[in-house]
């Protein structure tokens, strides 16, 4: 549908241009003429001309608020989707799947080194003069 309604307006946008160009002007206008030699006239070719353009106008606004609109409500979401309840626990964002490990660990592999462990009693000293 969007396709169509599309279409629809590139062709009444220029049919548009094209009967702005053809309507007469104050002057001699883009096409030339404007005096009553023309085919309508000079006053009955203008008012064609202007109700062309005005439906040209209408068509594009209504569906440019109809493509509009249909595009809000193709991607209607709200905040409050995507919000989980209290106390529900949250996954974390970039979490991937869990692979087991084999239970011997591979050569390269070493345990890290136990850090050092100091008395947990014991006062800094003091320093030396």
């Amino acid at each position: 549908m969007t396709t169509f309604v599309t279409t629809i307006i590139l062709l009444a946008a220029i049919l548009m241009i094209a009967s702005i160009f053809l309507q007469p002007s104050k002057g001699d206008g883009f096409v030339g003429g404007g005096g009553s030699s023309q085919a309508m006239g000079a006053s009955g070719g203008a008012s064609f001309m202007f109700k062309v353009t005005m439906w040209c106008a209408l068509i594009i606004m209504a569906g440019s608020l109809y493509l509009s609109w249909h595009n809000i409500q193709a991607t209607k979401s709200s905040v409050l989707d995507t919000m989980t309840e209290v106390g529900e626990p949250q996954a974390p964002a970039n979490s991937s799947p869990v692979t087991e490990q084999s239970a011997e660990p591979e050569a390269s592999q070493t345990a890290p080194a136990a850090p050092a462990s100091a008395p947990q009693n014991m006062a800094p000293s003091a320093p030396k003069k």
